[in-house]
Protein backbone atom coordinates (compact mmCIF):
# COMPACT_ATOMS: atom_id res chain seq x y z
CA UNK A 1 0.00 0.00 0.00
CA UNK A 2 1.15 3.56 -0.70
CA UNK A 3 0.08 6.44 1.42
CA UNK A 4 0.13 10.21 1.21
CA UNK A 5 2.39 12.27 3.45
CA UNK A 6 1.45 11.67 7.05
CA UNK A 7 -0.25 14.17 9.33
CA UNK A 8 0.80 13.80 12.99
CA UNK A 9 -1.65 11.62 14.89
CA UNK A 10 -3.20 9.94 11.84
CA UNK A 11 -2.17 6.53 10.57
CA UNK A 12 -3.40 4.47 7.64
CA UNK A 13 -4.96 1.16 8.63
CA UNK A 14 -5.63 -1.93 6.50
CA UNK A 15 -8.91 -3.61 7.42
CA UNK A 16 -9.01 -7.29 6.38
CA UNK A 17 -12.34 -8.25 4.72
CA UNK A 18 -13.45 -10.54 7.59
CA UNK A 19 -13.36 -7.54 9.95
CA UNK A 20 -15.16 -4.93 7.86
CA UNK A 21 -18.60 -5.59 9.37
CA UNK A 22 -18.93 -3.53 12.53
CA UNK A 23 -15.34 -2.31 12.34
CA UNK A 24 -16.22 1.38 12.60
CA UNK A 25 -18.29 0.58 15.70
CA UNK A 26 -15.15 -0.90 17.26
CA UNK A 27 -13.19 2.23 16.35
CA UNK A 28 -15.86 4.39 17.96
CA UNK A 29 -15.87 2.33 21.17
CA UNK A 30 -12.08 2.63 21.31
CA UNK A 31 -12.38 6.45 21.05
CA UNK A 32 -10.55 6.41 17.71
CA UNK A 33 -11.57 9.02 15.16
CA UNK A 34 -11.68 7.65 11.61
CA UNK A 35 -12.03 9.08 8.13
CA UNK A 36 -11.71 8.02 4.53
CA UNK A 37 -9.01 9.62 2.40
CA UNK A 38 -9.76 8.26 -1.02
CA UNK A 39 -9.38 4.50 -0.68
CA UNK A 40 -7.47 4.81 2.58
CA UNK A 41 -8.89 4.50 6.10
CA UNK A 42 -7.11 6.67 8.66
CA UNK A 43 -7.50 6.67 12.43
CA UNK A 44 -6.24 8.66 15.40
CA UNK A 45 -6.92 8.68 19.13
CA UNK A 46 -9.35 10.96 20.95
CA UNK A 47 -6.40 12.44 22.82
CA UNK A 48 -4.91 13.48 19.45
CA UNK A 49 -7.96 15.01 17.84
CA UNK A 50 -9.40 16.77 20.90
CA UNK A 51 -6.09 17.56 22.59
CA UNK A 52 -7.68 16.07 25.70
CA UNK A 53 -5.91 14.91 28.80
CA UNK A 54 -5.71 11.13 29.00
CA UNK A 55 -8.54 9.56 30.97
CA UNK A 56 -7.97 5.85 30.50
CA UNK A 57 -7.67 5.49 34.27
CA UNK A 58 -9.73 7.54 36.73
CA UNK A 59 -9.28 7.25 40.50
CA UNK A 60 -12.18 7.79 42.90
CA UNK A 61 -11.87 7.99 46.67
CA UNK A 62 -14.71 6.17 48.43
CA UNK A 63 -15.66 7.63 51.85
CA UNK A 64 -16.75 5.15 54.55
CA UNK A 65 -20.38 6.23 54.34
CA UNK A 66 -23.49 4.79 52.72
CA UNK A 67 -23.39 7.49 50.05
CA UNK A 68 -19.69 6.89 49.50
CA UNK A 69 -20.08 3.19 48.85
CA UNK A 70 -23.07 3.85 46.59
CA UNK A 71 -20.49 5.14 44.09
CA UNK A 72 -19.73 1.48 43.38
CA UNK A 73 -23.12 1.07 41.72
CA UNK A 74 -21.71 2.99 38.74
CA UNK A 75 -19.13 0.28 38.00
CA UNK A 76 -19.69 -1.66 34.76
CA UNK A 77 -22.37 -4.29 35.35
CA UNK A 78 -20.57 -7.15 33.64
CA UNK A 79 -21.13 -9.64 36.40
CA UNK A 80 -18.69 -10.49 39.13
CA UNK A 81 -15.25 -11.79 38.18
CA UNK A 82 -15.77 -15.02 40.13
CA UNK A 83 -18.82 -17.12 40.96
CA UNK A 84 -20.00 -16.20 44.48
CA UNK A 85 -21.44 -19.65 45.21
CA UNK A 86 -18.11 -21.34 44.50
CA UNK A 87 -16.38 -19.18 47.10
CA UNK A 88 -19.06 -19.01 49.81
CA UNK A 89 -17.27 -21.62 52.02
CA UNK A 90 -13.97 -19.77 51.60
CA UNK A 91 -15.54 -16.46 52.61
CA UNK A 92 -17.13 -18.02 55.69
CA UNK A 93 -13.76 -19.44 56.72
CA UNK A 94 -12.03 -16.10 56.20
CA UNK A 95 -14.61 -14.22 58.27
CA UNK A 96 -13.79 -16.47 61.20
CA UNK A 97 -10.09 -15.62 60.98
CA UNK A 98 -8.91 -12.35 62.53
CA UNK A 99 -5.43 -12.31 60.97
CA UNK A 100 -4.78 -9.46 58.51
CA UNK A 101 -4.01 -11.80 55.55
CA UNK A 102 -7.45 -13.40 56.05
CA UNK A 103 -9.12 -9.98 56.11
CA UNK A 104 -7.31 -9.00 52.90
CA UNK A 105 -8.41 -12.21 51.18
CA UNK A 106 -11.98 -11.55 52.37
CA UNK A 107 -11.80 -8.03 50.88
CA UNK A 108 -10.59 -9.40 47.57
CA UNK A 109 -13.23 -12.12 47.31
CA UNK A 110 -16.00 -9.73 48.35
CA UNK A 111 -15.02 -7.26 45.64
CA UNK A 112 -14.58 -9.99 43.03
CA UNK A 113 -17.61 -12.19 43.69
CA UNK A 114 -20.37 -9.78 44.71
CA UNK A 115 -23.03 -8.91 42.16
CA UNK A 116 -23.11 -5.19 41.40
CA UNK A 117 -26.46 -4.60 43.12
CA UNK A 118 -25.14 -5.88 46.46
CA UNK A 119 -21.51 -4.78 46.15
CA UNK A 120 -21.91 -1.36 47.88
CA UNK A 121 -23.56 -2.81 50.99
CA UNK A 122 -21.16 -5.74 51.25
CA UNK A 123 -18.04 -3.61 50.98
CA UNK A 124 -19.43 -1.06 53.42
CA UNK A 125 -20.08 -3.91 55.84
CA UNK A 126 -16.57 -5.24 55.33
CA UNK A 127 -14.88 -1.93 56.07
CA UNK A 128 -17.15 -1.20 59.04
CA UNK A 129 -16.81 -4.61 60.67
CA UNK A 130 -13.48 -5.99 59.49
CA UNK A 131 -11.14 -3.29 58.21
CA UNK A 132 -11.59 -0.18 60.35
CA UNK A 133 -11.55 -1.95 63.75
CA UNK A 134 -7.98 -3.17 63.16
CA UNK A 135 -6.72 -0.46 60.76
CA UNK A 136 -8.67 2.69 61.64
CA UNK A 137 -6.75 4.81 59.08
CA UNK A 138 -7.87 2.55 56.23
CA UNK A 139 -8.92 4.16 52.95
CA UNK A 140 -10.67 2.71 49.94
CA UNK A 141 -10.42 3.87 46.36
CA UNK A 142 -11.57 2.57 42.99
CA UNK A 143 -9.62 2.88 39.77
CA UNK A 144 -12.03 2.98 36.84
CA UNK A 145 -10.60 1.58 33.63
CA UNK A 146 -12.23 3.31 30.65
CA UNK A 147 -13.88 0.93 28.21
CA UNK A 148 -11.85 2.41 25.35
CA UNK A 149 -8.68 1.09 27.00
CA UNK A 150 -9.70 -2.54 26.61
CA UNK A 151 -11.24 -1.82 23.20
CA UNK A 152 -7.91 -0.51 21.92
CA UNK A 153 -6.27 -3.74 23.02
CA UNK A 154 -9.10 -5.69 21.34
CA UNK A 155 -8.54 -3.77 18.11
CA UNK A 156 -4.84 -4.61 18.08
CA UNK A 157 -5.53 -8.30 18.83
CA UNK A 158 -8.15 -8.61 16.09
CA UNK A 159 -5.95 -7.00 13.45
CA UNK A 160 -2.93 -9.01 14.59
CA UNK A 161 -4.88 -12.26 14.29
CA UNK A 162 -6.20 -11.34 10.85
CA UNK A 163 -2.68 -10.40 9.73
CA UNK A 164 -0.94 -13.65 10.64
CA UNK A 165 -3.87 -16.05 10.16
CA UNK A 166 -5.97 -14.42 7.43
CA UNK A 167 -7.84 -17.64 6.58
CA UNK A 168 -8.66 -18.64 10.15
CA UNK A 169 -11.71 -17.22 11.90
CA UNK A 170 -11.39 -16.34 15.57
CA UNK A 171 -14.78 -16.71 17.21
CA UNK A 172 -13.21 -17.58 20.56
CA UNK A 173 -11.41 -14.47 21.94
CA UNK A 174 -9.31 -16.64 24.28
CA UNK A 175 -7.71 -18.45 21.34
CA UNK A 176 -6.19 -15.50 19.52
CA UNK A 177 -2.39 -15.41 19.12
CA UNK A 178 -0.59 -13.80 22.05
CA UNK A 179 -3.82 -13.10 23.95
CA UNK A 180 -2.34 -14.22 27.27
CA UNK A 181 0.62 -11.84 27.06
CA UNK A 182 -1.33 -8.67 27.86
CA UNK A 183 -4.60 -9.18 29.72
CA UNK A 184 -4.58 -6.95 32.79
CA UNK A 185 -6.09 -3.88 31.08
CA UNK A 186 -9.35 -5.80 30.85
CA UNK A 187 -9.31 -7.42 34.26
CA UNK A 188 -7.89 -5.55 37.19
CA UNK A 189 -4.72 -3.75 36.13
CA UNK A 190 -2.99 -5.45 39.07
CA UNK A 191 0.45 -5.97 37.47
CA UNK A 192 0.60 -2.21 36.90
CA UNK A 193 -0.26 -1.39 40.52
CA UNK A 194 1.46 -4.08 42.62
CA UNK A 195 4.98 -2.54 42.39
CA UNK A 196 3.58 0.64 43.97
CA UNK A 197 1.81 -1.06 46.87
CA UNK A 198 4.92 -3.17 47.55
CA UNK A 199 7.44 -0.34 47.14
CA UNK A 200 8.63 -0.83 50.73
CA UNK A 201 8.64 -4.64 50.53
CA UNK A 202 8.44 -6.74 52.62
CA UNK A 203 6.14 -4.10 54.08
CA UNK A 204 2.91 -3.49 52.18
CA UNK A 205 0.87 -0.30 52.16
CA UNK A 206 -2.29 -1.85 50.74
CA UNK A 207 -3.95 -4.52 48.63
CA UNK A 208 -5.91 -4.65 45.38
CA UNK A 209 -8.96 -6.56 44.18
CA UNK A 210 -10.06 -6.85 40.56
CA UNK A 211 -13.29 -6.74 38.61
CA UNK A 212 -13.73 -6.27 34.89
CA UNK A 213 -12.72 -2.69 34.06
CA UNK A 214 -12.14 -1.73 37.68
CA UNK A 215 -9.75 -2.34 40.53
CA UNK A 216 -10.42 -1.73 44.21
CA UNK A 217 -7.52 -0.49 46.33
CA UNK A 218 -7.51 -0.84 50.12
CA UNK A 219 -4.86 1.43 51.65
CA UNK A 220 -3.96 0.29 55.15
CA UNK A 221 -3.03 3.74 56.45
CA UNK A 222 0.31 2.42 57.71
CA UNK A 223 2.85 -0.08 56.36
CA UNK A 224 2.18 -3.65 57.43
CA UNK A 225 4.67 -6.56 57.39
CA UNK A 226 3.94 -8.64 54.32
CA UNK A 227 5.86 -11.73 55.43
CA UNK A 228 6.64 -13.46 58.69
CA UNK A 229 9.99 -14.86 59.78
CA UNK A 230 10.19 -17.72 60.41
CA UNK A 231 7.53 -18.30 57.78
CA UNK A 232 4.25 -19.91 58.82
CA UNK A 233 3.73 -21.31 55.31
CA UNK A 234 4.49 -25.01 54.97
CA UNK A 235 5.77 -24.64 51.41
CA UNK A 236 8.51 -22.33 52.71
CA UNK A 237 9.91 -25.18 54.78
CA UNK A 238 11.74 -26.30 51.66
CA UNK A 239 12.82 -22.79 50.67
CA UNK A 240 16.27 -21.61 51.57
CA UNK A 241 18.12 -18.35 51.83
CA UNK A 242 20.71 -17.65 49.18
CA UNK A 243 24.13 -17.62 50.84
CA UNK A 244 25.55 -15.52 48.01
CA UNK A 245 23.45 -12.52 49.09
CA UNK A 246 25.15 -10.41 51.75
CA UNK A 247 24.24 -7.38 53.82
CA UNK A 248 21.39 -6.41 56.17
CA UNK A 249 18.21 -8.44 56.00
CA UNK A 250 14.66 -7.09 56.13
CA UNK A 251 13.41 -9.92 58.36
CA UNK A 252 11.60 -9.16 61.63
CA UNK A 253 10.80 -5.57 60.64
CA UNK A 254 14.30 -4.21 60.95
CA UNK A 255 13.72 -1.26 58.63
CA UNK A 256 10.11 -0.15 58.88
CA UNK A 257 9.27 2.54 56.28
CA UNK A 258 9.07 6.07 57.62
CA UNK A 259 6.54 7.38 55.05
CA UNK A 260 3.24 8.72 56.39
CA UNK A 261 -0.23 7.71 55.23
CA UNK A 262 -0.63 11.08 53.50
CA UNK A 263 2.66 10.66 51.65
CA UNK A 264 1.75 7.18 50.53
CA UNK A 265 -1.68 8.34 49.36
CA UNK A 266 0.05 11.00 47.25
CA UNK A 267 2.48 8.40 45.92
CA UNK A 268 -0.29 5.99 44.86
CA UNK A 269 -2.18 8.79 43.11
CA UNK A 270 1.02 9.84 41.32
CA UNK A 271 1.77 6.24 40.26
CA UNK A 272 -1.73 5.66 38.86
CA UNK A 273 -1.64 8.92 36.91
CA UNK A 274 1.81 8.04 35.55
CA UNK A 275 0.50 4.64 34.40
CA UNK A 276 -2.49 6.44 32.86
CA UNK A 277 -0.14 8.60 30.77
CA UNK A 278 2.01 5.62 29.82
CA UNK A 279 -1.00 3.61 28.62
CA UNK A 280 -2.21 6.60 26.62
CA UNK A 281 1.07 6.62 24.74
CA UNK A 282 1.43 2.89 24.15
CA UNK A 283 -2.18 2.34 23.02
CA UNK A 284 -1.91 4.99 20.28
CA UNK A 285 -1.85 3.13 16.91
CA UNK A 286 -0.15 6.07 15.17
CA UNK A 287 3.07 5.23 17.05
CA UNK A 288 3.35 1.82 15.39
CA UNK A 289 3.73 2.09 11.62
CA UNK A 290 5.42 -0.64 9.67
CA UNK A 291 9.22 -0.40 10.08
CA UNK A 292 11.00 2.38 8.20
CA UNK A 293 7.77 3.89 6.88
CA UNK A 294 5.11 6.48 7.62
CA UNK A 295 2.42 3.81 7.48
CA UNK A 296 0.41 1.72 7.26
CA UNK A 297 -0.25 0.53 10.78
CA UNK A 298 1.61 -2.58 12.01
CA UNK A 299 -0.60 -4.43 14.55
CA UNK A 300 2.00 -7.15 15.15
CA UNK A 301 4.61 -4.62 16.24
CA UNK A 302 2.02 -2.83 18.38
CA UNK A 303 0.98 -6.05 20.13
CA UNK A 304 4.62 -6.94 20.79
CA UNK A 305 5.10 -3.56 22.45
CA UNK A 306 1.97 -3.82 24.58
CA UNK A 307 3.02 -7.29 25.73
CA UNK A 308 6.50 -5.97 26.55
CA UNK A 309 5.07 -3.17 28.70
CA UNK A 310 3.01 -5.63 30.73
CA UNK A 311 6.01 -7.96 31.02
CA UNK A 312 8.08 -5.07 32.42
CA UNK A 313 5.56 -4.32 35.16
CA UNK A 314 5.16 -8.00 36.01
CA UNK A 315 8.93 -8.40 36.36
CA UNK A 316 9.27 -5.37 38.63
CA UNK A 317 6.29 -6.60 40.63
CA UNK A 318 8.11 -9.89 41.19
CA UNK A 319 11.20 -8.00 42.35
CA UNK A 320 9.15 -6.19 44.97
CA UNK A 321 7.01 -9.13 46.10
CA UNK A 322 9.59 -11.90 46.28
CA UNK A 323 11.09 -12.08 49.76
CA UNK A 324 14.50 -13.07 51.12
CA UNK A 325 13.46 -16.71 50.84
CA UNK A 326 13.45 -16.25 47.08
CA UNK A 327 16.43 -13.95 46.49
CA UNK A 328 17.73 -15.75 43.41
CA UNK A 329 14.34 -15.49 41.71
CA UNK A 330 14.16 -11.84 42.76
CA UNK A 331 17.47 -11.07 41.05
CA UNK A 332 16.44 -12.99 37.92
CA UNK A 333 13.26 -10.91 37.73
CA UNK A 334 15.37 -7.74 37.93
CA UNK A 335 17.63 -8.95 35.11
CA UNK A 336 14.52 -9.76 33.04
CA UNK A 337 13.10 -6.27 33.62
CA UNK A 338 16.35 -4.63 32.45
CA UNK A 339 16.43 -6.92 29.40
CA UNK A 340 12.84 -5.92 28.58
CA UNK A 341 13.67 -2.22 28.78
CA UNK A 342 16.65 -2.75 26.49
CA UNK A 343 14.47 -4.64 24.02
CA UNK A 344 12.03 -1.74 24.01
CA UNK A 345 14.89 0.60 23.13
CA UNK A 346 14.87 2.30 26.53
CA UNK A 347 18.45 2.32 27.77
CA UNK A 348 20.69 -0.73 27.86
CA UNK A 349 21.27 -3.56 30.32
CA UNK A 350 24.98 -2.72 30.64
CA UNK A 351 24.46 1.00 31.22
CA UNK A 352 21.71 0.42 33.78
CA UNK A 353 24.15 -1.65 35.87
CA UNK A 354 26.94 0.92 35.96
CA UNK A 355 26.98 2.51 39.43
CA UNK A 356 27.66 6.03 38.14
CA UNK A 357 24.79 5.77 35.67
CA UNK A 358 22.40 4.49 38.35
CA UNK A 359 23.42 7.36 40.64
CA UNK A 360 22.69 9.84 37.83
CA UNK A 361 19.26 8.30 37.20
CA UNK A 362 18.50 8.49 40.92
CA UNK A 363 19.52 12.16 41.03
CA UNK A 364 17.34 13.02 38.03
CA UNK A 365 14.44 11.14 39.61
CA UNK A 366 14.83 13.05 42.87
CA UNK A 367 14.61 16.33 40.94
CA UNK A 368 11.49 15.23 39.04
CA UNK A 369 9.36 13.88 41.89
CA UNK A 370 7.03 15.83 44.20
CA UNK A 371 8.26 15.78 47.79
CA UNK A 372 5.61 13.37 49.13
CA UNK A 373 6.17 10.95 46.25
CA UNK A 374 9.93 11.10 46.71
CA UNK A 375 9.58 10.30 50.42
CA UNK A 376 8.01 6.94 49.52
CA UNK A 377 9.77 5.96 46.29
CA UNK A 378 13.36 7.16 46.67
CA UNK A 379 14.36 5.00 49.67
CA UNK A 380 13.61 1.82 47.71
CA UNK A 381 15.52 3.13 44.69
CA UNK A 382 18.43 4.28 46.89
CA UNK A 383 18.65 0.74 48.26
CA UNK A 384 19.33 -0.58 44.76
CA UNK A 385 21.85 2.15 43.91
CA UNK A 386 23.78 1.58 47.14
CA UNK A 387 23.87 -2.16 46.56
CA UNK A 388 25.10 -1.72 43.01
CA UNK A 389 27.94 0.48 44.26
CA UNK A 390 29.05 -2.28 46.67
CA UNK A 391 29.37 -5.01 44.01
CA UNK A 392 32.98 -3.93 43.42
CA UNK A 393 33.86 -4.67 47.07
CA UNK A 394 33.72 -8.40 46.29
CA UNK A 395 36.39 -8.39 43.57
CA UNK A 396 39.18 -10.56 44.99
CA UNK A 397 42.94 -9.83 45.20
CA UNK A 398 44.40 -11.11 41.93
CA UNK A 399 46.71 -10.12 39.13
CA UNK A 400 43.77 -8.23 37.63
CA UNK A 401 42.89 -6.12 40.68
CA UNK A 402 43.91 -2.48 40.34
CA UNK A 403 43.20 0.65 42.40
CA UNK A 404 40.52 1.91 40.00
CA UNK A 405 39.20 -1.29 38.48
CA UNK A 406 40.40 -4.45 36.77
CA UNK A 407 43.59 -4.23 34.71
CA UNK A 408 45.08 -6.48 32.08
CA UNK A 409 41.90 -8.49 31.54
CA UNK A 410 42.42 -10.89 28.62
CA UNK A 411 40.15 -10.44 25.60
CA UNK A 412 38.83 -13.09 23.27
CA UNK A 413 41.07 -11.69 20.50
CA UNK A 414 44.21 -12.41 22.51
CA UNK A 415 44.92 -8.90 23.82
CA UNK A 416 44.27 -7.29 27.19
CA UNK A 417 42.04 -4.47 28.37
CA UNK A 418 41.51 -2.41 31.53
CA UNK A 419 38.03 -2.00 33.00
CA UNK A 420 36.96 0.78 35.38
CA UNK A 421 34.91 -0.20 38.44
CA UNK A 422 31.85 1.04 36.59
CA UNK A 423 32.42 -1.25 33.63
CA UNK A 424 33.78 -4.16 35.65
CA UNK A 425 30.64 -4.12 37.81
CA UNK A 426 28.36 -4.06 34.78
CA UNK A 427 30.37 -6.77 32.98
CA UNK A 428 30.32 -9.04 36.02
CA UNK A 429 26.55 -8.71 36.39
CA UNK A 430 26.04 -9.48 32.71
CA UNK A 431 28.04 -12.69 33.15
CA UNK A 432 25.85 -13.46 36.17
CA UNK A 433 22.72 -12.80 34.14
CA UNK A 434 24.00 -14.99 31.28
CA UNK A 435 24.57 -17.85 33.70
CA UNK A 436 20.93 -18.73 33.07
CA UNK A 437 22.46 -20.52 30.07
CA UNK A 438 25.19 -22.10 32.30
CA UNK A 439 28.76 -20.97 32.96
CA UNK A 440 30.21 -23.31 30.34
CA UNK A 441 30.50 -21.07 27.29
CA UNK A 442 32.43 -18.05 28.54
CA UNK A 443 35.05 -16.23 26.49
CA UNK A 444 38.41 -15.20 27.98
CA UNK A 445 37.24 -11.83 29.31
CA UNK A 446 34.08 -13.30 30.81
CA UNK A 447 36.07 -16.02 32.60
CA UNK A 448 38.59 -13.54 33.99
CA UNK A 449 35.77 -11.24 35.16
CA UNK A 450 33.77 -14.09 36.72
CA UNK A 451 36.69 -15.52 38.69
CA UNK A 452 37.94 -12.11 39.82
CA UNK A 453 34.84 -11.85 42.04
CA UNK A 454 33.68 -13.82 45.07
CA UNK A 455 30.22 -14.27 43.57
CA UNK A 456 28.56 -12.67 46.59
CA UNK A 457 26.14 -9.81 45.86
CA UNK A 458 24.64 -7.13 48.14
CA UNK A 459 21.03 -7.42 49.16
CA UNK A 460 18.83 -4.78 47.57
CA UNK A 461 20.56 -5.02 44.18
CA UNK A 462 17.34 -6.13 42.47
CA UNK A 463 15.77 -2.73 43.26
CA UNK A 464 17.71 -1.30 40.33
CA UNK A 465 14.79 -2.56 38.24
CA UNK A 466 12.37 -0.43 40.28
CA UNK A 467 14.64 2.59 39.77
CA UNK A 468 14.54 2.20 36.00
CA UNK A 469 10.76 1.75 35.90
CA UNK A 470 10.27 4.76 38.19
CA UNK A 471 12.49 6.86 35.92
CA UNK A 472 10.34 5.87 32.94
CA UNK A 473 7.11 6.78 34.75
CA UNK A 474 8.52 10.09 35.95
CA UNK A 475 9.65 11.10 32.46
CA UNK A 476 7.03 10.17 29.83
CA UNK A 477 9.06 12.12 27.25
CA UNK A 478 11.31 9.05 27.08
CA UNK A 479 8.51 7.03 25.50
CA UNK A 480 7.40 9.90 23.27
CA UNK A 481 10.90 10.01 21.81
CA UNK A 482 11.23 6.26 21.40
CA UNK A 483 7.89 5.71 19.71
CA UNK A 484 6.96 9.00 18.00
CA UNK A 485 3.68 9.30 16.16
CA UNK A 486 3.66 9.06 12.38
CA UNK A 487 4.55 12.45 10.95
CA UNK A 488 6.35 13.74 14.06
Amino acid sequence: MTSRPATPGWIVIDVPPPLTAGFTDLLDSAELQHRRDGSLLKIRTRESYSQAQPRLLVTRSVPHTEAGFRQLSTLPDRGASLNAQDFAPSLAKLRADDALPARVAEFQLTFQTSALQVLPDRLRGFFTERALPVLPESEFMVVDMASELSQRYTLVRLLHHALIYPQVASADPTKRPGVGLATSVIHGLQPFLSPALAVASPYLFGATAARDHAVGVWLFGAPRPGAEWPSNQLVDALSYGDDRMIGPRQRMGLQQPAATAEQFRSFVSWWIEAVNKLLTVVTDPSRFPQPRSAGPYDPARHWQYLASVERLFRDVGEVMLLTEQHETAQLRAAYDALDTLEGMGIGSFDEALKPSQAQRVLGDLAQALPADVAAVLLPACQLGVDALGRVKDEFVPSQYLGPNGLVGIPTKKGGTIDRSWDTATSRYLRVDRNSAHSYLKLDAEEKATLFSHTGRLPRGLANIALLQLAALLANPQTLLRKIPRVGE
